[in-house]
């Protein structure tokens, strides 16, 4: 956490799960970020501006067969959506829906 703390200051938006979140916020005071989305799986996920909540999303509920690549949907598709002018609301909820579904897709398929 010490090298990412002179960072963090440029960052534009941090996405972290609960438990980074709650390491991240030993260090920095996340008031000091413009925005940090918290995703906890199937629980409830936050988007904070300036620390203040900015939206919420809960995820739809799913049987989860592979979270492998659910962080980076959720991180890829909250940045394609504010890039095309989302509020904060639309770009979460999207977000999280496309994350859900990632992790309710069967993984690869390993041949041995």
């Amino acid at each position: 956490m010490p090298a990412a703390r002179t960072a963090l200051p440029f960052a534009q938006a941090v996405f972290v799960n609960t438990t980074e979140h709650q390491i991240l916020t030993r260090h920095i005071d996340s008031v000091s970020l413009p925005a940090v989305l918290v995703s906890d799986g199937p629980k409830t996920a936050v988007l904070r501006r300036q620390g203040v909540q900015a939206a919420t999303a809960v995820p739809p509920p799913i049987t989860a067969q592979e979270v492998t690549g659910a962080g980076d949907t959720l991180v890829g598709t909250f940045l394609a959506l504010t890039a095309t002018g989302a509020d904060d609301h639309d770009a979460l909820t999207g977000a999280v829906t496309a994350a859900s579904r990632r992790a309710a897709s069967p993984g690869l398929r390993h041949r041995t």
